[in-house]
């Protein structure tokens, strides 16, 4: 299909009126994205898929999606060699696997009857090691709890006494009256 044909169809505005329907930015943008296909295979199984989603949502409510991140930017700024994601991207993370437990629970509420989903689902229950770590590792704004590791709680311990003492030992120079003349008003 020519991009002139589907701009006379139209097809971007439809895009756009279906896209502000779409709970999530991510949707938003999935669904701007969409091509039409030629092949009858697959258009035939996206059918079947989209029927399956249809009947689960009227007979269950729909499917437990929340406002989460594209996911490709995320796995894009993880893949080199060493690289580490920052807190924020950590907890768009965190936050995108639970959502992807939700669904997957949804979608395995009756397997036998949604096979299209079912196959959908496998890929999700892959992270579960991946969404466990994360929650016991991050705090609410994705930055690492100090209990994320026996290690790691000593060493923020030992920092916390630390900042401590420097601290005291700072206000005992600034206050002490020997020093007033090497310490001015700006301390």
């Amino acid at each position: 299909v020519r991009p002139r044909d589907l701009a006379t169809l139209e097809l971007p505005l439809v895009l756009d009126a279906i896209a502000t329907l779409a709970r999530s930015t991510a949707g938003q943008h999935l669904v701007r994205a969409l091509h039409p296909r030629t092949d009858p295979t697959a258009v035939a199984a996206r059918l079947d898929l989209l029927a399956e989603v249809l009947d689960r949502t009227a007979r269950h409510a729909a499917a437990p999606t929340a406002d989460v991140v594209l996911l490709e930017p995320l796995l894009t700024a993880a893949n080199p060699t060493g690289a580490a994601l920052e807190a924020r991207q950590l907890a768009n993370l965190r936050d995108f696997l639970e959502v992807a437990r939700h669904v997957r629970i949804w979608i395995l509420r009756d397997p036998d009857d949604t096979p299209h989903l079912r196959e959908l689902s496998t890929p999700l229950g892959g992270a579960r090691g991946l969404a466990g770590s994360l929650n016991r590792a991050l705090d609410t704004r994705g930055l690492v709890r100090d209990d994320a590791s026996p290690a790691l709680e000593r060493v923020r311990t030992l920092l916390r006494n630390l900042q401590g003492q420097i601290e005291a030992k700072l206000m005992r120079l600034v206050r002490d009256p020997n020093l007033r003349h090497v310490i001015g008003d700006d301390y």
